[in-house]
């Protein structure tokens, strides 16, 4: 009888099997973030290779004196950031209590102003000045229409494939128990799950309009921007989003320093789950041990998440120590950080019909006389929309 050709294989025989539930069960520390942000996140689908989304905050309603001003003064001169303020906006000087109200159009930093309140005194450049919002009396025109800002921002899907054969022998040896390729699918399993995982925390949005391998060179190779890369500059890749709240705590983690840098990084949320490092966790558990409480295993997702108490906050530590780690030389060392992320602002996308699928019997006809080739292979990006609502402590050294 011949031998089957490639395309003569039948569906029964190559099939495919949809792993995405069953690869974040397989050792949950591997791929925390992984696993947080395919069930506490939105989990959607992208059909396109190029995801966008617009980011937008609360306008800042803070500058500073360019200029002084007298406690009379009708002009009042600000930094260069002029152009948050609009005609009909009250502003104040806090420190002398100084009130007025914008008459004028706002062409540049020297703002008309009718005076509402003198105030104490003289205030000094430097001073702050707060827009308190716009104000118009009986029967005005109203207010000049003002939509703001939104910025674009985007990702690129990256697709992950890991292969692996096992001859015919092997396959059924007793030295290997007979389960060769029941073990592979484990191990490989879990190293797909790290894969997934490093390229969601360390990866750099770029495209290679070219393969940057010789044998891929006529393709477009795609990298997705990981967390890092949103959150703060690395390397060559300046961070499209600003940085987010870092704090080198360079040295012992304190449980003051700790809520100090807590206190800044619950800005814009009242939720985070913080990823912890050996250090961090270390320090965490030596000072606030006895106000721990452990998260119910039902809404843990298979890892081990602790409830640190804050009035009106929750924070949730979670174990990253197989993420964040130390480099073999100490050269890079993730040991000493912890990053603390609001989940409710992660998006995690999977391009159409390509979430974590293993796929069996890949080698040809011929090659399936002796050997079996499986494989993982899957697509997908991740949106982070705005890297102020989420924050950095690193250069922990140790339990303060």
């Amino acid at each position: 009888m011949a031998m089957k050709d490639l395309a003569d294989i039948t569906t029964e025989e190559r099939l495919q099997y949809d792993f995405t539930e069953e690869i974040n069960k397989l050792d949950a520390k591997i791929n925390p973030l992984t696993v947080l942000t395919n069930q506490i996140s939105k989990r959607g689908t992208v059909n396109s290779v190029v995801h966008y989304w617009y980011q937008e905050e609360l306008d800042n309603r803070w500058d500073t004196l360019g200029a002084t001003l007298a406690s009379d003064g009708a002009t009042v001169t600000v930094s260069s950031s002029y152009a948050r303020f609009h005609q009909w906006d009250v502003v104040k000087i806090p420190e002398t209590g100084w009130v007025g109200i914008i008459s004028g159009a706002v062409d540049d930093a020297s703002l008309d102003c009718s005076v509402i309140n003198d105030g104490s005194g003289e205030a000094t450049a430097g001073e702050n000045v707060l827009i308190m919002g716009p104000s118009i009396g009986e029967g005005s025109g109203g207010v000049t229409p003002y939509q703001g800002n939104v910025t674009p921002q985007y990702n690129l899907t990256t697709t992950l494939q890991r292969t692996f054969k096992v001859t015919r022998e092997t396959m059924v040896n007793a030295m290997h128990g007979g389960k060769e390729l029941e073990r592979l699918h484990n191990k490989k399993g879990r190293e797909f799950a790290r894969d997934l995982e490093y390229h969601l925390w360390h990866g750099i949005r770029l495209l290679k309009s070219t393969g940057p391998i010789s044998a891929d060179s006529a393709q477009a190779h795609r990298f997705n921007g990981g967390l890092l890369y949103y959150m703060k500059d690395i390397g060559n890749a300046t961070s499209p989003d600003g940085e987010s709240t870092d704090t080198d705590i360079n040295g012992a983690l304190t449980e003051s320093a700790f809520q100090s840098w807590l206190f800044d990084a619950f800005k814009y949320t009242d939720t985070l789950y913080l990823f912890c490092g050996k250090y961090g966790l270390q320090a965490i558990d030596n000072w606030a041990r006895g106000k721990l409480k452990m998260v119910p295993s039902d809404k843990s997702y298979g890892l081990n998440i602790t409830e640190y108490p804050l009035a009106g906050r929750m924070a949730y530590i979670v174990d990253a120590t197989r993420v964040l780690e130390a480099s073999p030389s100490g050269e890079t060392d993730y040991e000493g950080t912890i990053v603390a992320l609001d989940l409710a602002d992660i998006k995690f996308f999977w391009y159409v019909d390509q979430t974590v699928k293993l796929y069996t019997n890949l080698e040809t006809a011929k090659q399936a006389l002796n050997q079996r080739e499986d494989g993982f292979q899957c697509q997908f990006t991740i949106e982070m929309g705005n890297a102020k609502r989420h924050s950095i402590a690193d250069g922990i050294t140790g339990v303060g």
